[in-house]
């Protein structure tokens, strides 16, 4: 039988471990003696060290590494690696002694001249790697050439994107000091994991060297080209991931999207016109990308800047002849969050919309851009999630809200200037002051259930009024229908831990007066053709309500009112009349709208509805769905157009 090995350790540490068990014996004796005297300094370090040394902690390891892979691979989308491997470039141009460099995404034409397939690459002119060191910063997870830190780079990000969409494999050539190396990342099919495949024709390492004829053309004497082989042979990489925006022109939109700058001394390049003819240099070629920064310099006709309580928020606004089909960056009319000069949480369309009309920018949306880039300090610190798609700070999402509302305490000049501009052109309605006078009078209807708390009222109401039915209050030491002196049965704990609770509320017993308020909110009625509504903004939808500035916006385009301007048209076909019918069909639909807000708020009194409950009925789902039925609509609509022309039945 053959003898197991011993364990060794260098002297020191054998030195050290010897002296702690030693002294730490005699402390523990003389610690018995005497309890009050501490242990020998000698000993606490010599304890201390060898607990240190890596024999006395079994490092964690994860069992099945390809699931965690895929498993977080889910939270990338499927253009996040575009930013991984030009941030790895840039990172790889920022160590070079002069850090300048370029970055290009371009096809492996050598592959495509064999194959007719292309595949895309990405090569930057940046410091390189050693074969040895490519098999440790491309096979080893959260391994990186740089510092690792919770707000700089985390050493995954790229392989954590693109490696499940490239299980054919991810290729590395790199050039260090001018000596190149290969190495090839793939899902073994068989052994089923991520990892280095073995170079059998270099003495079985995972990497090799790699001759200068193999070298691109934009690389020297140092730089690294990744080619992306997809999931099949035949998989063309180049051609844009389902449902990405401009897929002719992806790649340069993604990037001009995601960095708000580029590094300095980083030149960012992409081809454009992959399959036009080579020669052909107008559709053919590689375009420079510069990033939001630049476009919205060029374009804005005003920007700013307003400081909040814990961020900046950045403002734009673009010139109105602005081109918002360019396609290579996104256009006005979004809002992102800026940090470390890249853009996270870009929010466009509907979203958008909203989101700037909460900003208070309610008109000319497409032409107001906001990027809100939050302070960094010791107890607020952003920082990225893995597939830095998400920003947190202390743990806890971007509180947009809360910026919101600052901003729009601070809205700068030319803001206003450009809500009053394109407002004006909404024209005015006559008919305000009728509706609040018809909403006056049925409002003990929409508001029964609860009367605002005084306490110089003459009514008592209990803390229970208008939420469910409440017995009137008992004489002192007996129930309902007891005779005094009879002991009152003993309730149940739940009655009286809910009896207990009412002393720590605003209720009780209260005094309250029939007197209700009327608080109408503001309303705006939008459509395209004059400006008033964005593109795209409120698309087949009756309205959206503004809670924070309590604000109500009409989309005058929605089909339902475009009916009812066309029926009623038709029915009285007076010259002249056209304005009037719609006057009157908008009086009575912002009236219908008006109500369903106002009894929504109401529901509020009762304390049975919580303020992300409420926001569901006014919702704009829930908007179009108010103004959905039309009889009543209809009958009043028609009262009030017979008034004024007539009876045409």
């Amino acid at each position: 039988m053959s003898k197991q090995p011993k364990l060794s350790l260098p002297a020191a540490a054998n030195t050290a471990v010897n002296t702690a068990a030693a002294t730490s014996s005699t402390s523990s004796s003389n610690t018995a003696l005497n309890p009050a005297l501490p242990p020998k300094p000698a000993a606490a370090a010599a304890v201390a060290t060898a607990a240190a040394t890596p024999r006395n902690t079994l490092p964690s390891n994860v069992h099945n590494m390809s699931f965690l892979i895929e498993k977080l691979s889910e939270e990338c989308p499927a253009t996040q690696f575009l930013r991984e491997y030009t941030h790895n470039g840039a990172d790889a141009i920022r160590r070079l002694p002069d850090p300048k460099g370029t970055i290009t995404w371009d096809a492996d034409w050598a592959q495509y001249e064999r194959t007719g397939v292309m595949k895309l690459t990405c090569t930057d002119t940046g410091i390189g790697m050693f074969g040895p060191e490519m098999v440790r910063l491309v096979n080893e997870w959260f391994t990186s050439g740089q510092v690792q830190s919770s707000n700089g780079n985390f050493g995954v990000g790229a392989k954590l994107s693109a490696a499940t969409r490239n299980r054919e494999g991810l290729t590395y050539l790199s050039w260090k000091d001018g000596v190149g190396a290969i190495v090839h990342m793939w899902h073994d099919p068989v052994a089923k994991v991520y990892g280095l495949r073995r170079w059998e024709q270099n003495g079985g390492e995972f990497w090799a060297p790699i001759a200068d004829e193999h070298k691109p053309h934009e690389i020297d004497r140092h730089g690294t080209q990744v080619i992306f082989h997809g999931n099949s042979p035949d998989e063309q990489t180049v051609d844009a991931p389902p449902g990405v925006s401009m897929p002719s022109k992806w790649i340069t939109r993604y990037l001009n999207s995601r960095y708000f700058e580029l590094p300095e001394g980083v030149e960012l390049r992409v081809r454009e016109g992959w399959r036009e003819d080579r020669q052909e240099s107008r559709r053919h070629f590689l375009r420079k990308v510069e990033g939001q920064a630049k476009w919205l310099e060029r374009y804005a006709e005003s920007s700013g800047q307003v400081a909040l309580a814990d961020a900046t928020a950045h403002w734009w606004i673009l010139r109105e002849d602005t081109d918002r089909h360019f396609g290579l960056v996104t256009p006005g009319g979004h809002t992102a969050a800026l940090y470390q000069n890249e853009l996270y949480e870009m929010s466009t369309g509907r979203m958008a919309m909203a989101r700037l009309q909460s900003f208070g920018a309610i008109f000319g949306t497409n032409r107001v851009v906001i990027y809100v880039e939050p302070h960094t300090d010791g107890s607020r610190q952003p920082t990225a999630n893995a597939a830095r798609t998400q920003l947190k700070i202390n743990g806890e999402g971007l509180e947009w809200a809360a910026w919101a509302a600052e901003f729009r305490d601070k809205i700068p000049a030319p803001l206003i200037d450009l809500q009053h501009e394109i407002g004006n052109r909404a024209g005015s309605r006559n008919y305000r002051q009728c509706i609040e006078d018809r909403i006056r009078n049925i409002l003990h209807l929409l508001r029964p259930a609860r009367y605002r708390p005084n306490t110089k009222g003459a009514d008592l109401v209990t803390a229970q009024e208008g939420v469910g039915s409440a017995e009137p209050a008992a004489a002192s030491g007996s129930e309902p229908g007891m005779s005094p002196g009879t002991e009152r049965p003993r309730r149940s704990n739940a009655a009286g831990v809910d009896e207990y609770l009412q002393h720590f509320t605003v209720g009780g017993n209260l005094r309250a007066r029939g007197e209700l308020e009327l608080q109408v909110p503001t309303v705006h009625w939008v459509k395209e053709a004059d400006g008033t509504r964005s593109a795209g903004d409120l698309d087949d939808r009756a309205a959206r309500y503004l809670p924070e500035q309590d604000t109500l916006v009409i989309n005058r385009d929605f089909r339902v009112f475009t009916g009812m301007f066309s029926h009623w048209k038709a029915r009285y076909a007076v010259p002249g009349s056209d304005l009037a019918i719609e006057d009157t069909v908008c009086e009575w639909f912002e009236q219908q709208l008006l109500e369903l807000i106002l009894s929504a708020k109401s529901l509020q009194d009762g304390g049975r509805w919580s303020q992300q409950e409420l926001s569901a009925l006014w919702s704009e789902a829930a908007l179009t769905a108010a103004i959905l039925p039309r009889w009543h609509l209809d009958m009043s609509i028609h009262r009030a157009l017979s008034h004024r022309f007539g009876s045409n039945s």
